[in-house]
């Protein structure tokens, strides 16, 4: 997009790009098909509050390029990033859109949600967009917020879900299997030394990301040439004296597969939990119980997204 792009923005963070997220994609795809050009999406990077608030932050459910593909994949034919500073955050909404407008002259439309903010403080909404918008020749839809349980969905809750360890709950506000975009790296081998060698998957979001609840998971990985093995994946505490053993990586035996992961760019996905820890008695113990784990997580396999 830029001085030749025409056609309607989805504006918003889109953290995740839950379902809420894709009903203001599908809003700027309708609203597009009305004023023609294509429908994008815009989000700001890095988060506001990284900016405003870094000491008290949200933890990221994606990495921007997660969000950047799930955007498309929800109907945003481009995507692009407003690079958010201290100047952006003085912005008043009137002065935001003015720098919009003059960063895509051929911009007919916007999309949003309800509960959207911009401007200084997050002082202007999503009927000020409207008004403003107007007086600057664009159409405005707004989209109503997607319901589960009785209350909208949101990042926040999302992240909630995830830090207790209720995948399950995440997948139906996300609309698929909970996510995160890694590298394999080495391990303390231990997996091996009982038959179930596990690669070891490092979260390039780090210690900005957000992280489940300490236990065993159903899992996926899917690896850059497309497959998709399913595997047992074992998270640790990482707030606890374990992270200096584990490093704060992700563990996932994978039954069947062969070869050599060292370095490779993958993304894992978490179906249900299936328990927390357990202390056991001897090697060969943990290596049996390990082993239920993963008759289990075979019946799970096929719930969890593997594209």
């Amino acid at each position: 997009m830029g001085a030749v792009w025409s056609g309607v923005l989805a504006l918003g963070q889109f953290d995740g790009v839950h379902l809420g997220h894709r009903a203001v994609v599908r809003a700027a795809a309708g609203l597009a098909g009305e004023v023609g050009g294509e429908a994008g999406a815009l989000s700001f990077w890095p988060p506001a509050e990284r900016v405003l608030r870094p000491e008290s932050a949200p933890p990221l459910l994606a990495t921007r390029e997660q969000d950047e593909r799930w955007l498309k994949e929800a109907g945003a034919n481009a995507v692009r990033w407003w690079g958010f500073d201290a100047a952006t955050a003085g912005l008043s909404g009137e002065e935001f859109l003015e720098r919009l407008a003059e960063a895509y002259p051929g911009l007919r439309g916007v999309a949003c949600g309800e509960d959207f903010s911009f401007g200084k403080g997050g002082a202007w909404g999503a009927g000020e967009l409207q008004e403003l918008g107007a007086r600057l020749g664009w159409r405005v839809a707004v989209a109503e917020g997607v319901v589960h349980g009785g209350e909208r969905i949101s990042s926040t809750r999302i992240r909630a879900a995830v830090a207790r360890g209720e995948l399950e709950e995440a997948r139906a506000m996300l609309g698929r299997s909970f996510a995160v975009s890694g590298r394999v790296v080495h391990g303390r081998a231990v997996g091996r030394t009982r038959g179930l060698p596990t690669a070891n998957v490092e979260p390039l979001l780090g210690a900005e990301g957000v992280w489940p609840a300490p236990g065993v998971y159903a899992g996926r990985l899917r690896l850059e040439d497309g497959r998709a093995p399913w595997g047992g994946v074992f998270v640790p505490d990482r707030g606890d004296g374990r992270q200096a053993v584990y490093g704060g990586v992700m563990e996932i035996h994978l039954p069947g597969f062969s070869g050599d992961l060292y370095g490779a760019a993958v993304e894992l996905r978490l179906g249900r939990r299936l328990r927390g820890f357990t202390a056991f008695g001897s090697e060969a113990e943990a290596a049996e119980r390990i082993r239920r784990d993963l008759q289990e997580m075979e019946d799970e396999a096929g719930r969890i997204e593997a594209d």
